[in-house]
């Protein structure tokens, strides 16, 4: 991995995570003796590093640094204990795609605790639950078309309750809308305080199937 900073004999690596999906398999390691990441293809075993404090000298982890994946997203969180620091860098592709996107300060924590938006999760669920629903009705429409004499009142029925359901529908939609903006302003606001209140909670980027 060639981190700098250690000394011979002494081990390096402070913690590794895994990003295992359909696209990328990536074993992100970090340092406890510089302010590297090592982000290596599981496939091609190709090397990328990336500087988390540029101009920093000394490791802002200390004697020790965790790293997690957010599973099933783009990011990965790395603290600096040292500085009270967290890292959040996305990979959006392959390991050439690692940026740091985000640097939080003013936060002391050893661990990385995962927050999962359940209420979210819901709202989404009901929105999806809402879509579907509109297939039977619509598709219950053609043995009437067959006529027998009241094909236009019939038709005319059918008509409201197809309004009725995009009504529910774009409601359900505008719901969902509104729930994520409101989640990511409380989310904001929160996340250092979540943060400092880890428990030690791992993401399950430590696991591979």
């Amino acid at each position: 991995m060639n981190f700098q900073g250690g000394s011979a004999g002494k081990q390096a690596i402070a913690d590794v995570a895994f990003i295992m999906d359909d696209k990328r398999e990536i074993l992100v390691v970090a340092s406890n003796t510089d302010n590297n990441i090592a982000l290596i293809d599981l496939k091609t075993f190709q090397t990328q590093k990336l500087d988390l404090a540029p101009g920093v000298i000394e490791s802002t982890g200390g004697g020790s640094r965790q790293v997690e994946w957010a599973v099933g997203t783009d990011y990965v969180w790395i603290n600096g204990g040292e500085a009270n620091e967290i890292y959040v860098v996305k990979v959006s592709g392959g390991i050439n795609s690692a940026e740091l996107v985000n640097t939080l300060t003013g936060v002391r924590t050893s661990q990385i605790l995962s927050v999962n938006n359940f209420e979210r999760m819901r709202a989404a669920a009901l929105a999806q639950g809402n879509i579907n629903t509109a297939n039977p009705i619509q598709s219950s429409t053609n043995p009437l078309q067959s006529g027998s004499g009241n094909n236009s009142n019939t038709l005319g029925i059918v008509g409201l309750v197809l309004g009725a359901l995009g009504l529910v529908a774009g409601l359900g939609a505008l719901a969902l809308v509104m729930s994520q903006k409101d989640t990511a302003a409380v989310l904001e606001a929160q996340t250092k305080k979540d943060v400092e209140e880890a428990c030690g909670k791992s993401l399950g980027s430590k696991m591979v199937n």
